[in-house]
């Protein structure tokens, strides 16, 4: 059994020093967690008057830490199953939700969940030249890049097109 800190009707503010603004708070308490599903949020927002759809995205916080990079997307069973794995020594779990869109990648690093992202390799034509005769250059081209998936565990994602150039004066 969990208690829930719901934060809604808010925003996230850009990184770094992420917080949720313009929202209020609402606690639910008595929720079991082996009964607990997103199915089971959508109904706590309902009750709380929002309308399901349009789309509500749910997001987590890590216990004891702040947003910038320990949110944690809830929007299906392998995140709930995630979640779960707090319960047992935070009887207060902080839920933050976003209306219509999300601004956070978290839904993107989803453990064990299917891949939200599509990566492809680009291929150049001709490789990318040197800066400056005795300078190398390395380039990376990443589909996205944001501050949370900088530190987020994406060995399960597909590797990108790189290239590196050196030069040798």
């Amino acid at each position: 059994m969990f208690s829930m800190e719901l934060h809604h009707g808010g925003k996230f503010t850009k990184f770094p020093g992420v917080k949720y603004i313009e929202g209020v708070v609402a606690y639910i308490d008595v929720i079991d967690i082996e009964e607990f599903s997103v199915h089971e949020m959508d109904s706590i927002m309902l009750d709380l008057g929002y309308v399901v759809p349009p789309v509500i995205y749910y997001h987590f916080c890590l216990p004891n830490e702040g947003l910038d990079f320990r949110l944690r997307a809830l929007g299906n069973d392998d995140d709930v199953r995630n979640l779960s794995k707090y319960v047992s020594e935070n009887k207060v779990i902080k839920v933050y939700t976003e209306n219509g869109e999300t601004t956070l990648v978290t839904y993107f690093m989803s453990p064990n969940g299917p891949r939200r992202v599509i990566i492809e390799e680009i291929e150049d034509e001709e490789p990318p030249q040197p800066v400056s005769p005795t300078v190398g250059l390395t380039l990376a081209r990443y589909g996205f890049f944001t501050p949370e998936l900088s530190r987020a565990k994406v060995g399960n994602l597909p590797k990108v097109a790189h290239h590196v150039v050196k030069s040798f004066a």
